[in-house]
């Protein structure tokens, strides 16, 4: 059971890096808010989410939308799975 989920977790992060490889557009406007709410001398906290709302809705929207297909078994994120 340690292993359990290690597969789909790599998998979740591979497509989300595809995805925004895909799209610049998203990487330059999530540099653009970290640039200008967080600055260059530190890095992001948990106390900065409720700050970033551009970064914040990319991460919830296109790394929990992903669609991971292990074995036949297809798992979508909780709304679309209708929860």
């Amino acid at each position: 059971m340690i292993e359990a989920g290690s597969e789909t977790t790599a998998q979740i992060l591979n497509n989300t890096i595809v995805g925004l490889l895909s799209n610049p557009e998203a990487i330059r406007k999530c540099q653009e808010e970290l640039d200008r709410v967080i600055g260059p001398d530190r890095t992001p906290t948990v106390d900065d989410v409720k700050v970033l709302p551009y970064v914040r809705s990319l991460v919830k929207v296109e790394l929990l939308r992903s669609r991971v297909i292990v074995g036949n078994v297809a798992m979508a994120s909780d709304q679309q799975a209708g929860f």
